[in-house]
């Protein structure tokens, strides 16, 4: 199973794999709501970086399905690293 690892800017690092399922957040207006669920995929070449990467600039804030009580900010992703 492919698997990257995201460093965060308060040094913290958090594990990722294929078909993960990740919940954005994103906000219009004054208001936030979830958007649709979305798959980590493998790409022949980069592996899941490009779908991790296109996950991150399209939210603010995401979630892991399995851990909805702990959010990370799109933004303080400094590090993502294929393992």
């Amino acid at each position: 199973m492919d698997k990257i690892i995201v460093n965060f800017s308060d040094g913290t690092s958090k594990t990722f794999h294929e078909g993960q399922i990740v919940i954005p957040w994103k906000k219009s207006g004054k208001n936030v709501s979830t958007a649709e669920p979305y798959t980590l995929w493998v790409h022949p070449d980069y592996e899941l970086i490009p779908s991790f990467m296109e996950m991150l600039v399209n939210c603010d804030f995401f979630y892991e399905l399995e851990t909805p009580k702990i959010c990370y900010a799109s933004n303080s992703v400094v590090k993502v690293e294929v393992i």
